[in-house]
């Protein structure tokens, strides 16, 4: 659903996806934040104790890997940076789990 009373970007909750109007207007080329929060319902945890840096790292993930057009939003994976930690989320930890995947654990995340 796009709500024009919505102030963040994105979020999912109870199988339902809320995108910001004003976001998507102002940024018509992030297509993929579609594919981060769709992400969400198709991990449903339902009250899992799997943490969030972990939940969103796997989303941020799945965009990087399956996502249309990153490059046209000019969203990617940040470089390593001295003090980071996979438990950053998002992007960091998407960038841990790739390189897990590239590096090691083919197929850690089964998308």
């Amino acid at each position: 659903m796009v709500d024009t009373a919505y102030e963040n970007v994105a979020a999912t909750g109870a199988g339902r996806v809320v995108f910001s109007f004003l976001w998507m207007q102002k940024h018509p080329e992030d297509i993929d934040v579609v594919t981060h929060e769709v992400m969400h319902i198709v991990q449903n945890y339902d009250r899992s104790t799997l943490p969030g840096w972990l939940t969103e790292g796997i989303a941020d993930y799945v965009r990087y890997k399956y996502g249309v057009d990153n490059a046209g939003s000019k969203w990617a994976l940040p470089d390593y940076k001295a003090g980071q930690s996979y438990k950053n989320s998002y992007r960091i930890t998407a960038r841990f789990l790739n390189r897990l995947e590239n590096n090691r654990h083919s197929r850690i995340v089964k998308s």
